[in-house]
This record gives C-alpha cells, structure tokens and sequence, in this order.
C-alpha cells in the first residue's frame, strides 16, 4: 500500500494544498510551525477517522471555516483508491471512490499507517493505557473482526458505567451487561495473547538488528480477571465507586528485560529507541496478516537516536514507502537523500495559507 498523494483544504493551515509523493522516501522538509506534522496528521486520520495530535476533530479546522476536507489516493496491489474525509461542524463524512461510506467501520482497517512522533517516550515509559492502545491498533489492522469487537465492547461498557454511576438499574441488567463483556472480553483477550505472542517472537531479534547487542526483552501481557464481572458479589463494591472494576479496558502491557521491569530504569534514549522496535514489529505483522506492507510516517525521526541506531532502522525501511518530517535537509541522511522525493513547504509561502 502506498499513498500517492493527499489533497486538504481548510485543515489546519492549509487553505487549500496538494502533495504528491513517491514510492520509497519522501521528505518534508521545514522549519517549525509550515505544516510538517500536519500532513502526518491528514493522512493519520483518513487510515484511522482520528488524530494523533488531538481528541477533537474540530480543532484541526482551518480558523474561520466551518468544515475540513481531506482526500487521499491509496494504491495497493490491485488498484487505486480515493478516501475523502470531510468534517462539518456537525457531522463527518467519508466517501471511498466518491461513494458515501455508511460507519467508518467500513474502512478501518483497509488502509494501514504505522506513525512514530514524539510519543515514543511515553509508549515505553508511561502507564499501561498508551500500551492499550497501541496493541488495539496494530489489531485493528491485523484482525478484520477487531474493531468490532472493541467498539461492542466499550458500547457495553459505557451503559454499564452509566447504571453504575446513576444506581438506576435492576440486578438482571447489570448481570446481562456483565456477560457481554465477559463474551466480547474473552474474544479480546484471546486476540491479545495471540499478537504479544507474535511480538515476543520478534522482538529480539530486532533489539539486537537496532541495538547491535542481545537482550531478553519481552513485552507481557496481564489480563485483568474477566471472571469478576459474573461474581454478583463484585456489584457492590463496582456500585459505590461507580464503575466497572474488571475487564479488557484494564489490561496491562509491560516491557520486561531480562525479568526487569523495564520502566523504571530505562532512559529516554533507550526508551525511544525501544519505542521504534514496537513499531518496526507493527509494520512487520500488518504486512504479515494484511499482505499489504502499511505506510510508515516518521515526524522528526532526525531528531530521535543516534547516528548509527537511525541508520540502522533506515535499512530496515528501505522497502517501505515512508513519509518524514525534518528541520532542515542537514539533518537529513544522505542515505535517504540520494532517492527521496522532496517537498519543502516553506517554498509554498503563503499559497497554501
């Protein structure tokens, strides 16, 4: 999968621009503030129908306007496609070859993008939620019944958080909600231990491909006990702190080294570098279970790891189509220079303000 250019208009600065790009590396090169991040951003949510700059949509709308629009083609093996994105300040919606698609359910999925930006850092270091998340991305696009399921299971969720938080409900619907996350539960949880069992089957082997050196790093997975939501005794206490206490939504992920917890003791160096073998497995399992090698976008990846783990990593991408942002072509490696289609925004000026 490659996407062959991307049209927005009214999407953040951008008044109205278009951007075509290659097949291996492309380079956006400019100083802070020219839109570097936002193309990133425009091609995240038409893969994703999200941001990965901020919660709410709305924000991304050019000041004044009251609606976005984001179109990109995608080529894979058999053809090429055109996804729209348009965004009102009531509604969103989103066309596939001009056709109205009816849920985003429809594409999700169908175009993979595996991002890297400054939350690196926070995937290793942080709480179990950014690992969540991530393992529900990377399944989202290596299981076709995923995002289904999750999106079930957190509709469920929210309804029994709601009885929970009101006391307004019968003991007969606060059981039958709890078996229907018990069963959308269990479908999750087996798909999680699937996928960190294709991790911990890499992960390595490409430690010692990025780090030059062998660690016993393992990612694992600690479900929480899903058996709680049928225990009719578990209700009161959910009652009086007005939540569900057990399920998929408070699984944890953590990083262990050599049977040490890796975050406290890491650096943030290693904890970047670490950040991108997550990422550099992702794009291996999406191409593994999708047969489509995804589109990996890169913001400030010159900035992050020293010279010899990037140049590392760059050989690892080669065959990717990538997509990364830069201050200045000085930061650049030549190794992606010699073949890399370029576009400097701040040679569009005010034409696309």
């Amino acid at each position: 999968m490659i996407i062959e250019s991307v049209a927005l208009k009214n999407f953040r600065r951008f008044k109205e621009a278009t951007f075509q790009f290659g097949n291996g590396f492309n380079v956006l090169v400019g100083k802070n503030g020219t839109g570097k991040t936002t193309i990133l951003e425009s091609i995240f949510i038409l893969s994703t129908g999200r941001s990965f700059v901020t919660n709410t949509l709305q924000n991304c709308l050019n000041l004044s306007e009251d609606y976005f629009l984001i179109e990109g083609k995608f080529k894979d093996r058999v053809d090429t496609k055109t996804l729209s994105f348009l965004l009102r300040k009531d509604k969103k919606e989103i066309y596939l070859n001009k056709n109205r698609i009816k849920k985003i359910s429809q594409i999700i999925g169908k175009f993979p993008i595996v991002i890297t930006d400054y939350s690196l850092v926070e995937l290793v270091k942080d709480g179990p939620a950014k690992r969540r998340d991530f393992i529900n991305h990377v399944l989202i696009f290596t299981d076709k019944d995923y995002y289904s399921d999750i999106l079930k299971y957190y509709a469920y969720l929210e309804k029994r958080n709601n009885y929970l938080k009101t006391g307004n409900f019968t003991s007969d619907l606060i059981m039958f909600l709890s078996q229907e996350l018990y069963d959308y539960g269990v479908k999750i949880r087996d798909k999680r231990v699937h996928i960190v069992e294709d991790f911990n089957g890499r992960i390595c082997d490409i430690f010692n491909l990025v780090f030059g050196r062998r660690l016993d790093v393992s990612l694992e997975y600690i479900p929480s006990d899903l058996n709680k939501l049928l225990d009719p005794s578990v209700v009161k206490d959910e009652i009086s702190k007005k939540r569900t206490l057990y399920g998929i939504h408070l699984d944890e992920f953590e990083l262990y080294a050599n049977g040490v917890n890796l975050r406290s003791i890491i650096s943030l160096g290693e904890a970047e570098s670490i950040g991108f073998i997550l990422k550099l497995i992702e794009t291996e399992l999406i191409e593994y279970y999708l047969g489509e090698v995804p589109i990996l976008l890169l913001d400030d990846f010159f900035s992050h790891l020293d010279t010899v783990k990037r140049e590392r990593i760059l050989d690892m991408i080669r065959h990717l189509q990538v997509i990364l942002t830069a201050i200045n072509l000085d930061d650049v490696s030549k190794s992606v220079l010699d073949n890399a289609t370029l576009i400097n925004l701040e040679e569009l000026g005010n034409e696309a303000s």
